[in-house]
């Protein structure tokens, strides 16, 4: 599950990167930034779903030194969906 996760993510960074002059001038249109300033985040963005298709099938956490025998493992585990409010200086970059 985790594998096939990061091949989507993988897959959309290739888009992203494929189809990057129109995602800019699509931003350029909805947002009113330059062109030029839309190009240059649209690397960035699919640089971030790369770093989460790698990061995808790692496993994660830390063990804890107890003082009785056995092993205390610790995972950070998403809780669900969020809501945040923040600002769209570069839309692309933050809804990646």
């Amino acid at each position: 599950m985790a594998t096939a996760r990061g091949k989507v993510l993988l897959a959309l960074a290739a888009e992203i990167r494929a189809q990057a002059e129109e995602l800019a001038r699509w931003e350029t249109r909805q947002v009113g930034k330059p062109i030029r300033d839309a190009l240059d985040e649209v690397q960035p963005a699919a640089n971030c779903f790369e770093f989460y298709a790698g990061a995808a099938n790692k496993v994660c956490g830390h063990t804890i030194p107890v003082s009785a025998a056995g092993l205390d493992f610790t995972e950070r585990i998403p809780l669900g969906v969020v809501a945040l409010i923040v600002p769209w200086n570069f839309p692309l970059l933050i809804a990646a």
